[in-house]
Order: structure tokens, then C-alpha cells, then sequence
């Protein structure tokens, strides 16, 4: 078969679905030795096992997104693809009827606060259609396929949910950890985050328990944030500076994926206080690692991280500065195997291509 794969979402500077997408995709066209791939982008990306069509529209026009799907549907028509994925771009359901559709939380639509009224209307409008249009929908956790089919019954029986794997890069010692560690100015002892700044990734509760943590305990540790500003992002930095955390508080911004490992590795704790997620691959890179890691007390986190974390309300500073001391003292576990035994690109790609070979 002949198949088309969206690959905007990781072109730049990837984050969560942007970083599954680049992982399964390459791992799929790795292992698969039948099919071809056609790969989708604006700008030219190498890709390994794949042809690479860049589809160009005007930028300075109205409905750039829009318009750019369209010509990549009208391009894949006149290739003839027996398939098309689409990581997250919900219109391809509509433009080319043999579309696979990524759908990896419903987020926008159980907390529209966090995105604003009209990116969140609009999640919900796109997503009612590919819900409907859609030849498969997949996801990347039971908790989400549960959700996605309670609240769209029509998906029952052409939805799936494929776990992300453990990032190879990881696993991978620098060659100079000191180096990245200097770059990055960091020569004190931390707790960390890993996410992108915006508010469904609680990073002002975060700070808020960061800071009663310290006044109980006097601690000399300091909180190191990862992550690229997202969007309605200011409040974070604002309550840094109301709380004069200013030399306590680290923006390190967005960090290459090769640089990540000793950055987490010598973290005390790794702290992720989302208050809804689809999965949640930070934690996983944290427990890769062996760090001890606190996260919220939310349905997914109990499916992809079981007993290996510590769990805690994520709504509640006051709690989460009393985890943050408990993840603190609690004994060392070795939970790489978890991690290796569970999640694999390997397994994953495996399980989407048996999806694939379904439309033979």
C-alpha cells in the first residue's frame, strides 16, 4: 500500500504529540518493509525509508492551516494513497476519506479555560468530525479511548489506543554531561518539571507548593523548569516574582532532546502536576532514569505509571508541598525495567502497522 503521513506537528521544536509522532513514525517506517510512505511537510525534513513531499501555501493569506491541508489532501488524491495519518490535524478526516485520525486527549473540550473559548469550540467542532469521518481513530491510552467513546458512542468498534515508547535519546549518557549542565547554568541541587508552559500543565500549583516546601524545611533545593512557552503563560512567571522566587525558580526554556538526560538523571525528584493528560511521557523519561517522581492523583497516571510514583492532588499547593517532602524521603526503586518491559517504539509501531495491514 501507499501510504501519507502528516508530519507537520515535528517540525519544530516537537513537544508531546510532536515527539510521539516523530518517534512512532520512524520506528514504523523502519520495520515495515512492504508498504511505502509518502511524508508531508512545509519545509524539506529527512526521513529515513520515506519520500518527502513539501507542500508550500501562502502564509500572508487567511486560513493558512486550512488551505495547507487541503493541497496536501489534493496531492495525496492525485498519488492515489491507500492511507492517510493524521497525527492531530482533525480536517483530514474530511479532505481524504481514507484517513487514520489521531485523537491524544480530550483536553480542549474537559478544560476549555485553558485554551480559550474559541481554540476550544473549534477542537470541539473538528473533533465531532473526525469522529464521524474518520476510517480509524487512535489514541494512546485506554483512559482516553474510554473517554473518547463515552462521549462519541459512534466510535465504538473503529478505535484504538497505541502507547508511546521510551525515547532512545534517553537512555543515551552525553558524551559530556558537564558541558550541557554548564550550559544550562546549573550548579545547584534540584526538583524538575518537563512540560510546556501552559496552564493544563499546572506549573503555578507547582510553584506555589515549591514555595511552602522550602518554608517548612529550609531546603537548599531549587525548582528547574523545562519547557517552551506555550500560551497564556505570564501568570507563571508572575507568581515567581510574587513569591521572590526569582533565584530559587529556573526557566531553562526548551532543551534539545539529546541534551535531556543528565538534566533529569540528577534530579533529586521529577514533578508532574498536570490536571488532565492523554498519557504523560515526561514521567515515563523520569523513571527511565530512576528518578523518584511525584505526579497527579489522575486516572491516567494510575494506568501508565502504576506504583511506581507517588500521587497527590493536583489542586492543592498544600498537598503537593507535603509530596514533594514525601518523594523526597522515599527509598530508592529501580524502575528502568518497568519502563523498558512496557513501553517500546518497537511495540508500538508493531501494533500500528497490524492496524495498517487491517485495509489491505
Amino acid at each position: 500500500m501507499k501510504i501519507g503521513i502528516d508530519l507537520s506537528p515535528v517540525e519544530k521544536d516537537p513537544a508531546g504529540i510532536g515527539q510521539y509522532s516523530l518517534s512512532l513514525f520512524t520506528e514504523l517506517c523502519k520495520i515495515d518493509k512492504k508498504n511505502t510512505y509518502i511524508v508531508y511537510t512545509t519545509a524539506p525534513f529527512l526521513f529515513a525509508n520515506t519520500k518527502n513531499k513539501v507542500i508550500k501555501v501562502n502564509k500572508k493569506l487567511p486560513a493558512y492551516g486550512s488551505r495547507w491541508m487541503k493541497s496536501v489532501a489534493e496531492d495525496a488524491k492525485k498519488e492515489e494513497l491507500d492511507l492517510f495519518i493524521s497525527p492531530s490535524n482533525h480536517l483530514f478526516t474530511k479532505l481524504f476519506p481514507k484517513t487514520i485520525q489521531y485523537v491524544h486527549d480530550l483536553a480542549p473540550i474537559k478544560f476549555p479555560k485553558f485554551f480559550g473559548r474559541r481554540a476550544s469550540l473549534k477542537y470541539k467542532a473538528t473533533l465531532k468530525l473526525a469522529t464521524s469521518k474518520a476510517l480509524q481513530i487512535l489514541t494512546i491510552s485506554q483512559s482516553v479511548k474510554e473517554e473518547i467513546i463515552h462521549d462519541y458512542p459512534k466510535t465504538k468498534g473503529k478505535i484504538n489506543f497505541i502507547y508511546p515508547g521510551l525515547n532512545k535519546w534517553i537512555e543515551l549518557e552525553n558524551k559530556d554531561p558537564n558541558a550541557i549542565m554548564d550550559k544550562y547554568a546549573i550548579d545547584y541541587d534540584y526538583i524538575l518539571t518537563l512540560s510546556t508552559l501552559e496552564p493544563r500543565k499546572n506549573h503555578i500549583n507547582m510553584i506555589k507548593a515549591f514555595h511552602l516546601f522550602k518554608k517548612s524545611t529550609n531546603s537548599p533545593l531549587k525548582f528547574a523548569i523545562i519547557g517552551k512557552k506555550g500560551w497564556f503563560f505570564d501568570e507563571i512567571f508572575k507568581i515567581v516574582a510574587d513569591l521572590n522566587l526569582e533565584t530559587e525558580v529556573k526557566f531553562l526554556g526548551y532543551v534539545p532532546n539529546q541534551e535531556l538526560n543528565p538534566i533529569i538523571k540528577k534530579a533529586k525528584a521529577f514533578m508532574f502536576m498536570s490536571f488532565y493528560e492523554g498519557f504523560g511521557i515526561p514521567p515515563i523519561e523520569a523513571l527511565s532514569l530512576n528518578v523518584k517522581t511525584l505526579v497527579s492523583d489522575i486516572p491516567i497516571f494510575h494506568e501508565a505509571f502504576q506504583d511506581k510514583v507517588v500521587y497527590t492532588d493536583p489542586y492543592s499547593p498544600d498537598k503537593i508541598a507535603l509530596a514533594i517532602q514525601k518523594i523526597l524521603e522515599r527509598n530508592y526503586q529501580n524502575t528502568e525495567k518497568f519502563v523498558e518491559d512496557r513501553y517500546s517504539w518497537e511495540k508500538s509501531a508493531h501494533k500500528l502497522l497490524s492496524i495498517i495491514n487491517e485495509y489491505r
